[in-house]
């Protein structure tokens, strides 16, 4: 503990020494901005200079010699045996040195080693003339400040000189309002001896009377001089004179006073009501800086509105999709219930089907001309969904890019009642796009709904294609009679039914199979408009196919897939 004192001590010693080795001379208070700067300083027998060390102008407060203003390299001279002090000077140009922006500098001597060797006093660079403002520092004095000082230094100061122009505009009205004054007092005795030199021509009065005028003339002189001085704090005093006894003249006087009294007291009415006005003005800032911040209010809300309809229409696009799945599902229903009734018609073709078959028959084939029917209106009732929730999309784009469109300093420069009708408008396009977005979402669950009780009648009439099926194969097989070498009866020979009953489902959507730009997964049947045979590639082999059933497993997991696949080993 006692070494690390000891050796604390003997660093400062060293740098409090190292100070000392160059001593700047003839240091100013102050340089004249834009003249060059002659630094005249001692090395003592201390320091040996070199051509590697060099003097900076350092701002007051500096804590590192990287933050120098500007620096020269000293001239070494040639024979310098180190005994007796050097006198050394260094010059700065004036087009690198500071400008006169109010700060403290000063020289520093940094060796090449970087330690700083000597610090001069602080000197400003200013106009002569200012000189004098500022205050005076003691000369031969060094000062070094930490940068907190500095700072608290440099921010009293800034005070300072706020405080010394107030003072100045302060002194240079009222210099101004007593400039006002003088003249008007020396109007009044220039006019007071005009009516004394007038009144002693035409009246020629008597001493006594002349005494008596010239007094009241003094009186009335006093007290305008008075009043004048006092900057109209005092009210005018009543001369203790009868009308009579006062000349025309001086009552002449007294009413032009009296006006100019009436004049100050208009424009003191006038600064009133101004100050009134301007605090008006105020007031009404204040209310519409509110308006500001409540119509920036409901900008941010409407952006967050605006946010939650595009999540709502990304929700009813997705379920959209999903509804039209279910459609191609049943589509494709329809299409295995259409197979299922070519072959049923070629084994009732065999044998001539009883009237009750018969009947069956066109009861199904009608009620399938149904679901027909429903799922065309399905299929037209999701299109239009679709395209009312896509055009909601980008009414509500629209909406987003007109509101982000709009900076917040645009719309501080609109007056009350732009704002007002604007945020109306965007309410109303809101609830209408509400109104529209609730309205899909009915009609997607009506859809729902619909999409459901036809599956119903899908599969109540494929579980009857399949009784009536197999009762025909049974009515079939009972009029053989030879098991063993049954005669050969052509399926399709006999009378066909219409060929409406069987049209493909799929025409329906509107996606025809014969169309050259519109291809058809061979895994999902679903058709894709307007791709190239390597996306539809693509797709088909993002299916989950089972190699042996060729059954589509999309809906399984990866490991129940490879469960079923080897379930068939």
């Amino acid at each position: 503990m006692s070494d690390s004192t000891e050796e604390y001590r003997a660093t400062l010693v060293m740098e409090r020494s190292s100070y000392s080795q160059v001593v700047f001379m003839d240091v100013p208070r102050s340089y004249p901005p834009s003249t060059p700067v002659k630094c005249s300083f001692t090395v003592t027998g201390e320091l040996i200079p070199t051509s590697k060390d060099w003097i900076g102008v350092f701002k007051v407060g500096w804590n590192s010699t990287q933050k120098y203003y500007n620096y020269v390299w000293v001239e070494p001279p040639l024979e310098n045996d180190g005994t007796e002090p050097l006198k050394l000077e260094v010059a700065f140009s004036e087009y690198y040195l500071p400008k006169d922006d109010g700060e403290f500098y000063q020289f520093c001597y940094v060796d090449s080693g970087g330690q700083v060797r000597g610090a001069s006093t602080p000197f400003c660079f200013q106009i002569p003339a200012e000189s004098s403002l500022d205050s005076s520092l003691e000369k031969d004095i060094l000062v070094i400040t930490t940068q907190e000082q500095a700072e608290q230094m440099e921010k009293e100061k800034k005070g300072l000189v706020t405080e010394m122009e107030h003072l100045k505009e302060e002194k240079k009205i009222l210099k101004n309002e007593l400039d006002e004054r003088l003249r008007e007092i020396h109007r009044l005795r220039m006019y007071i001896d005009k009516l004394k030199a007038d009144s002693t021509a035409e009246t020629q009065p008597s001493k006594e009377q002349r005494s008596e005028i010239v007094e009241q003339v003094t009186r009335k002189e006093q007290l305008l001089c008075d009043a004048v001085a006092e900057d109209e704090t005092k009210q005018e005093q009543e001369v203790p004179t009868t009308p009579s006894m006062q000349p025309a003249s001086m009552i002449g006087l007294q009413d032009k006073y009296d006006k100019a009294m009436q004049k100050i007291s208009m424009l003191k009415q006038e600064k009133l009501h101004l100050e009134e006005q301007v605090e008006a003005q105020q007031a009404k800032n204040l209310q519409l800086d509110s308006k500001m911040k409540e119509a920036e209010e409901d900008f941010h809300r409407l952006q967050d509105h605006v946010q939650l309809l595009q999540v709502d229409v990304q929700s009813s696009r997705k379920e959209n999709e999903r509804l039209h799945s279910e459609i191609q599902e049943t589509i494709r229903e329809v299409e295995g219930l259409r197979v299922e009734n070519k072959a049923l018609k070629g084994a009732l073709s065999e044998q001539g089907p009883s009237d009750g078959e018969n009947v069956k028959v066109q009861t199904i084939l009608k009620q399938l001309t149904e679901a027909r029917g429903t799922l065309h209106n399905e299929i037209s009732n999701c299109n239009e969904a679709n395209r009312r929730a896509d055009k909601a999309e980008m009414e509500l784009k629209e909406l987003r890019k007109h509101l982000e469109q709009r900076p917040v300093a645009e719309e501080k420069q609109q007056n009350k009642g732009q704002i007002e009708a604007q945020l109306k408008e965007a309410l109303r396009r809101i609830d209408e796009q509400d109104n529209a977005v609730a309205r899909n979402q009915l009609e997607k669950e009506e859809l729902y709904e619909e999409n459901k009780k036809l599956k119903e009648d899908v599969s109540r009439l494929q579980k009857q294609l399949y009784e009536l099926q197999v009762a025909s194969v049974a009515a079939v097989a009972k009029p053989q009679t030879s098991p063993i070498s049954p005669s050969f009866t052509d399926p399709f020979s006999g009378p066909e039914l219409p060929p409406h009953y069987f049209d493909n489902i799929a025409e329906l959507s509107g996606n025809s199979a014969g169309t050259e730009n519109k291809k058809v997964c061979r895994h999902c049947q679903v058709c894709f408009p307007e791709i190239s045979e390597d996306e539809l590639t693509m797709h088909e082999q993002s299916h989950k196919v089972c190699p042996f059933c060729t059954l589509i497993c999309d809906d399984l997991e990866q490991q129940e897939f490879e469960d079923h696949v080897y379930s068939h080993e």
